[in-house]
Protein backbone atom coordinates (compact mmCIF):
# COMPACT_ATOMS: atom_id res chain seq x y z
CA UNK A 1 0.00 0.00 0.00
CA UNK A 2 2.57 2.66 0.39
CA UNK A 3 2.67 3.80 -2.78
CA UNK A 4 -0.74 4.54 -3.22
CA UNK A 5 -0.64 5.96 -0.36
CA UNK A 6 1.96 7.73 -0.77
CA UNK A 7 0.37 9.45 -4.10
CA UNK A 8 -2.77 10.44 -2.20
CA UNK A 9 -0.77 12.31 0.63
CA UNK A 10 0.98 14.23 -2.76
CA UNK A 11 -2.22 14.86 -4.14
CA UNK A 12 -4.47 18.03 -3.67
CA UNK A 13 -6.60 19.34 -1.98
CA UNK A 14 -4.85 17.25 0.83
CA UNK A 15 -0.73 17.43 -0.24
CA UNK A 16 1.72 17.04 2.19
CA UNK A 17 4.06 17.25 0.04
CA UNK A 18 5.87 16.70 -3.70
CA UNK A 19 5.35 13.01 -4.81
CA UNK A 20 9.64 12.33 -5.30
CA UNK A 21 11.86 14.83 -6.63
CA UNK A 22 14.25 16.98 -4.57
CA UNK A 23 11.92 19.52 -2.64
CA UNK A 24 11.49 19.96 0.93
CA UNK A 25 9.10 17.36 2.25
CA UNK A 26 9.15 15.66 -1.19
CA UNK A 27 7.17 12.20 -0.68
CA UNK A 28 9.10 8.70 -1.52
CA UNK A 29 8.30 4.82 -1.46
CA UNK A 30 10.65 2.09 -0.12
CA UNK A 31 14.11 4.38 -0.07
CA UNK A 32 14.25 7.68 1.91
CA UNK A 33 16.18 10.41 -0.01
CA UNK A 34 19.57 11.77 0.76
CA UNK A 35 18.27 15.17 0.37
CA UNK A 36 16.38 17.01 0.92
CA UNK A 37 16.91 17.17 4.87
CA UNK A 38 13.11 17.04 4.96
CA UNK A 39 11.75 14.06 3.56
CA UNK A 40 8.49 11.32 3.38
CA UNK A 41 9.04 8.23 3.06
CA UNK A 42 6.36 5.04 3.09
CA UNK A 43 7.62 1.81 3.45
CA UNK A 44 5.84 -1.38 3.26
CA UNK A 45 5.59 -3.87 6.02
CA UNK A 46 4.79 -7.21 6.59
CA UNK A 47 0.64 -7.26 6.69
CA UNK A 48 -1.76 -9.54 8.97
CA UNK A 49 -3.22 -12.78 7.29
CA UNK A 50 -6.50 -11.78 4.12
CA UNK A 51 -10.03 -12.14 5.17
CA UNK A 52 -10.74 -14.86 2.99
CA UNK A 53 -14.10 -14.61 3.12
CA UNK A 54 -13.77 -11.10 1.88
CA UNK A 55 -10.73 -11.98 0.05
CA UNK A 56 -9.50 -7.77 1.57
CA UNK A 57 -5.75 -8.07 2.29
CA UNK A 58 -4.71 -6.62 5.41
CA UNK A 59 -1.51 -4.61 4.72
CA UNK A 60 0.76 -2.62 7.25
CA UNK A 61 3.09 0.15 6.04
CA UNK A 62 5.39 2.85 8.02
CA UNK A 63 5.71 6.21 7.30
CA UNK A 64 9.00 7.69 8.35
CA UNK A 65 9.22 12.19 8.27
CA UNK A 66 12.94 13.20 8.30
CA UNK A 67 13.31 16.75 9.49
CA UNK A 68 16.34 19.07 10.81
CA UNK A 69 13.50 20.91 13.58
CA UNK A 70 12.09 18.11 15.63
CA UNK A 71 8.74 20.48 15.63
CA UNK A 72 8.43 20.89 12.12
CA UNK A 73 8.85 17.24 11.84
CA UNK A 74 6.27 16.07 14.38
CA UNK A 75 3.67 18.17 12.72
CA UNK A 76 4.49 16.99 9.68
CA UNK A 77 3.18 13.39 11.34
CA UNK A 78 0.95 14.82 13.09
CA UNK A 79 -1.20 16.23 9.63
CA UNK A 80 -0.05 13.09 7.80
CA UNK A 81 -2.35 11.26 10.75
CA UNK A 82 -4.81 12.99 10.37
CA UNK A 83 -5.42 12.22 6.94
CA UNK A 84 -5.04 8.72 6.97
CA UNK A 85 -7.63 8.22 9.59
CA UNK A 86 -10.96 8.96 8.71
CA UNK A 87 -14.31 7.03 9.40
CA UNK A 88 -15.03 6.31 5.47
CA UNK A 89 -12.37 4.32 3.77
CA UNK A 90 -9.77 6.01 1.53
CA UNK A 91 -10.19 5.17 -2.31
CA UNK A 92 -7.59 5.05 -4.76
CA UNK A 93 -8.09 3.84 -8.19
CA UNK A 94 -7.86 0.44 -7.64
CA UNK A 95 -8.27 0.16 -3.81
CA UNK A 96 -10.44 0.96 -0.90
CA UNK A 97 -8.48 1.20 2.34
CA UNK A 98 -9.91 1.78 5.85
CA UNK A 99 -6.76 2.59 8.19
CA UNK A 100 -6.26 2.58 11.43
CA UNK A 101 -2.93 3.21 13.64
CA UNK A 102 -0.65 0.39 15.08
CA UNK A 103 1.74 2.92 16.83
CA UNK A 104 1.79 6.23 17.78
CA UNK A 105 4.20 8.63 16.60
CA UNK A 106 7.80 7.55 17.63
CA UNK A 107 11.02 9.74 17.58
CA UNK A 108 13.76 7.32 16.38
CA UNK A 109 16.49 9.76 16.93
CA UNK A 110 19.06 11.37 14.36
CA UNK A 111 20.61 10.53 10.84
CA UNK A 112 24.14 10.98 10.36
CA UNK A 113 23.06 14.69 9.29
CA UNK A 114 21.66 15.50 12.55
CA UNK A 115 18.57 15.29 11.12
CA UNK A 116 15.52 14.44 13.40
CA UNK A 117 13.64 11.05 12.33
CA UNK A 118 9.81 10.33 13.56
CA UNK A 119 7.57 7.29 12.45
CA UNK A 120 4.29 5.64 12.71
CA UNK A 121 2.95 2.60 11.82
CA UNK A 122 -0.68 1.91 10.04
CA UNK A 123 -2.69 -1.33 9.66
CA UNK A 124 -5.14 -1.54 6.49
CA UNK A 125 -7.80 -3.72 5.38
CA UNK A 126 -7.68 -3.16 1.04
CA UNK A 127 -10.50 -4.11 -0.41
CA UNK A 128 -10.37 -4.05 -4.46
CA UNK A 129 -12.43 -2.10 -5.70
CA UNK A 130 -15.24 -3.82 -7.42
CA UNK A 131 -14.46 -7.04 -5.17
Amino acid sequence: PAHDIAVYLSSAPQSVGAFGGDLAWCVNVAAEPATPPQAITLYDMPGGEPDTDQLDSMPRFQVRVRGPVFADAYSKQVAIRDLLLLPEPLTTSESHYLIQMASDIESIGRDDSNNFLLVANYRARRTAIGG
